[in-house]
């Protein structure tokens, strides 16, 4: 790793600030690949399936979704292309794009990418207005919505953005943002309730998000089995895995133990659409 993989955060993860402050994701999917990330491939076809639904179920042609900490748009590059994680992830192992001028990069990106998918739009969430801006340049998200918001609230301009979103995704930055964020949403969107989809780490208490949602009479599912999110990064993650989960009552036999951190699926449903009406291939998760 060339990256210090002993220093964790409040999470008890490793540290990776650092791959999130560049102006191209060259750092982003060079250290993931070292880890093994894989969730939103995993969590990708979910996504397809939930958007299919929306579409049949709202009788609309686009679907409007927010991705919470999209980052530099992995997700909309998985929902709004052709390629692959694997194909990103292998990317950005070419010599030759090391050395590129960040400009550069983006636009061959934007070639490569090549996100045409036009019934997804995607508003991208997240702290860092670097990756929000090349996710932003290269398509893979319409528009952006940077800021930390367990500490502000929407702005005015924000809360126009954000209007008729019918689907809220994450797939990894439940624990540092809280309920306190999903509530902030939900206070800005009018007139629909979105669907929401949670991909939460095992060692992360979804409770009070779930309770939030409960209030506004959203009813909350956890999926049967869990999705492999990606390798520990040190001896020292791990071990502060495990002993999160022993505080919490997990087991972590034949997952954790075994060198990679785990996450469930969320699924909350507003309370305009029954759970048994979603298609057997959505519901088979529960």
């Amino acid at each position: 790793m060339n990256f210090d993989t002993t220093k964790l955060d409040a999470t008890g993860k490793v540290i990776l600030d650092h791959i999130y402050d560049q102006e191209t994701p060259l750092h982003f999917y060079n250290a993931l690949s070292q880890l093994d990330y894989s969730i939103p491939d995993q969590a990708n076809p979910i996504f397809e399936k939930i958007i299919s639904f929306i579409k049949k179920h709202r009788s609309t042609k686009t679907v409007k979704l927010i991705d919470l900490g999209c980052s530099y748009g992995v997700n909309g590059a998985l929902l709004k292309s052709t390629k692959s994680l694997a194909n990103l992830l292998c990317r950005y192992q070419s010599a030759e794009l090391k050395n590129l001028s960040s400009k550069e990069l983006t636009q061959q990106d934007k070639t490569w990418l090549n996100p045409n998918k036009k019934n997804i739009n995607i508003v991208g969430a997240d702290v860092s207005e670097p990756a929000l801006n090349y996710a932003l340049q290269t398509n893979l998200i319409n528009n952006k919505l940077c800021g930390n918001f367990e500490e502000r609230s929407l702005s005015k301009e924000e809360e126009k953005i954000i209007q008729d979103v019918d689907l809220i995704i994450s797939t990894g930055c439940i624990g540092y943002v809280s309920h306190q964020t999903i509530g902030e949403l939900l206070n800005s969107l009018t007139p629909k309730a979105p669907i929401m989809a949670h991909f939460v780490l095992r060692t992360i208490c979804y409770k009070n998000i779930e309770q939030e949602l409960d209030q506004v009479g959203y009813k909350t599912y956890k999926s049967k089995a869990p999705f492999k999110q990606r390798s520990f990064a040190s001896k020292e993650e791990k071990e502060s895995t495990l002993g999160r989960l022993r505080e919490m009552s997990i087991n972590p036999k034949n997952l954790e133990d075994k060198g990679s951190y785990y996450a469930h699926l969320y699924l909350s449903i507003p309370s305009e659409i029954e759970f048994s009406s979603l298609p057997e291939d959505i519901l088979s998760y529960f």
